[in-house]
């Protein structure tokens, strides 16, 4: 009887060691995930000023050129 004890509370620190580690391992994924996720939405709104930059950028282009163009006539 004192072996089936035994057995039984080793294989209960087994699982809860195997347990445990998986646990760890889920949360290293998912914030590993989270983080490149993050870094993903971080650099949407930093191109998206690039691209609304240049967009700025070439519209001022444009104006001046017509400026230019309206001031040769």
């Amino acid at each position: 009887m004192l072996v089936d004890q035994e057995y039984i509370q080793w294989s209960l620190w087994g699982a809860a060691a195997f347990s445990s580690f998986v646990s760890l391992l889920v949360v290293i994924v998912v914030t590993s995930r989270l983080s490149r996720l993050a870094g993903k939405l971080d650099a949407d709104p930093a191109a998206a000023k690039l691209s609304a930059l240049e967009m700025a950028q070439e519209r001022i282009e444009r104006n001046v050129r017509d400026d230019l163009r309206a001031a040769r006539e």
